[in-house]
């Protein structure tokens, strides 16, 4: 079992979280880069995901209010790279959906802005 490590990249005027390891109870790594990004007031922030071994349903939680903070700051969150038995266990906790989902960082970087979905 290798621990969450994440690993900040700026690509401005994004961001990039390299997620590495498995995220299983301990999610602090993940947890403490909330203030951060919050605080560089970055456009996109794309979590590349392809280091990402395990992610237990705490890790999940953990990533889906990761997104829940940064869209309230107006940033996008992208997910990028997932293995397949990652993109499976997100499919089956039906989180997918809150995100735009890449094959590659690259192709989630060079992706426009969609304008924000109207709120009801």
């Amino acid at each position: 079992m290798e621990a969450l490590s994440v690993e900040v990249v700026d690509r401005s005027p994004a961001v990039v979280l390299r997620l590495k390891g498995e995220a299983r109870i301990d999610v602090t790594a993940l947890d403490r880069q909330v203030t951060r990004l919050l605080a560089q007031r970055s456009a996109v922030v794309v979590l590349d995901l392809a280091g990402l071994s395990f992610c237990s349903s705490l890790g999940m939680g953990c990533i889906v209010s990761l997104r829940r903070s940064l869209d309230r700051a107006g940033c996008k969150t992208r997910l990028a790279a997932l293995r397949p038995d990652v993109a499976d266990a997100f499919k089956r906790a039906v989180i997918l959906p809150l995100f735009e989902v890449f094959t590659t960082v690259d192709e989630a970087l060079a992706a426009p802005l969609a304008p924000a979905p109207a709120k009801t």
